[in-house]
């Protein structure tokens, strides 16, 4: 019989329904099970967002203090007000009220054709949902999905879908190292769009730091040894590796201390699982913004030069923070950090980004169980 949108989800995937059940299908394809099973879970994968693809229509957000003078709310056709953003004293000056000042930031995304840090996003949550389903060991089941706050799908518009008939919602931020400054925004939206649903009887637990997770330490070791490995056997024991993260104003870090010191944990911790002794490696920045204000260095452009004084030939850059391919990563390292490389005359090495690692989706699913345990 067909079953009615309001009492019926998609089976999560990975899951196995009674041969007793009454299973429905859509048009799509995709298997339905009646209402909830009692002990249902839901997670969403809160991710930063980013432009998918060049010829998908440009997401206008209004950031306060940055409107484009002349021009209308109405005319600007907006998608969304950020009103909690704010830039600093010094980007407002950079910018001047100048549209031109963008067109090297599009460039950048036209390099790379586009962002896939959605799709990655997704293809992560299906992994993860996989993952917890395989592995759950209480009868719980659950189902997970990804929202982003700066793009569609915009997290306030996934979360009546992934909350529907659930007694758990876990918000996963995919970012290890938690900043309350720089992290509470997610939480807030997600808070938010719950609140809306207007649901008393579900719970919703967020994670919080997850820098030193054991899993996802082994995973970027692993990313790390992978690409040692395809370096000549001459120079892998000996080649520099820098660990970079990405950097942030001066002021930021000023005020919360605590975020940069987990950053390098992360790194240290990392190279003591690959048994790097202190000379091999390094922990850096990239990717800072283009504005008068300090941000934080060494930046691996400070590095290349001094890797080439020690008579080095290599070098192999790991980012520690970044959870999957996307700008920061197919622009600032792979085109970036490689033309500095080649104008030093160092040949230049990255590894493979996380994206769905089994190890690293392993990790994932240790974070939502720990989060549920609180």
């Amino acid at each position: 019989p067909a079953a009615s949108a309001a009492s019926t989800r998609p089976v999560p995937f990975g899951t196995e329904t009674s041969t007793s059940s009454i299973v429905s299908v859509t048009s799509s394809g995709a298997a339905l099970i009646p209402a909830s099973p009692p002990n249902f879970a839901t997670v969403c994968c809160l991710g930063f967002g980013s432009r998918r693809h060049l010829g998908d229509r440009v997401v206008r957000v209004l950031v306060d203090r940055l409107w484009p003078r002349g021009i209308s709310k109405a005319a600007a056709r907006l998608d969304a007000w950020m009103k909690d953003l704010a830039p600093s004293t010094a980007l407002r000056t950079w910018f001047g009220h100048d549209p031109a000042r963008w067109t090297e930031f599009r460039r950048r995304y036209d390099v790379i054709g586009g962002s896939p840090l959605l799709r990655i996003t997704r293809e992560q949550a299906a992994a993860l949902q996989e993952e917890l389903n395989r592995t759950s060991t209480d009868g719980t089941v659950y189902h997970v999905g990804a929202g982003m706050r700066f793009a569609p799908p915009f997290i306030a518009d996934v979360t009546p879908e992934i909350a529907a008939g659930a007694q758990t919602l876990v918000g996963i931020i995919m970012s290890p190292q938690y900043s309350p400054i720089i992290m509470n925004g997610y939480v807030r939206t997600l808070q938010d769009a719950v609140a809306d649903l207007g649901e008393p009887d579900l719970a919703l637990k967020i994670s919080g730091d997850w820098h030193l997770q054991p899993l996802f330490l082994q995973a970027l070791a692993e990313r790390i040894q992978q690409a040692l490995d395809r370096l000549p056997s001459e120079v892998r024991d000996r080649v520099p590796v820098l660990l970079t993260a990405h950097s942030m104003p001066k002021r930021v870090v000023e005020n919360e201390p605590a975020y940069i010191n987990s950053l390098q944990e992360t790194a240290r911790a990392i190279a003591e699982l690959l048994g790097l002794p202190d000379e091999r490696w390094m922990f850096c920045y990239q990717s800072a913004g283009h504005t008068r204000e300090e941000w934080l260095k060494p930046d691996f452009v400070d590095i290349m030069p001094q890797i080439k004084q020690a008579g080095n030939t290599h070098v192999l850059i790991a980012p520690v923070q970044f959870l999957a391919d996307h700008l920061e990563i197919l622009y600032d390292i792979e085109i970036g950090a490689r033309e500095q490389a080649v104008a030093h005359g160092i040949e230049f090495a990255r590894i493979e980004s996380l994206n769905t690692s089994p190890l690293f989706i392993q990790a994932l699913a240790a974070v939502v169980r720990d989060t549920l345990a609180k």
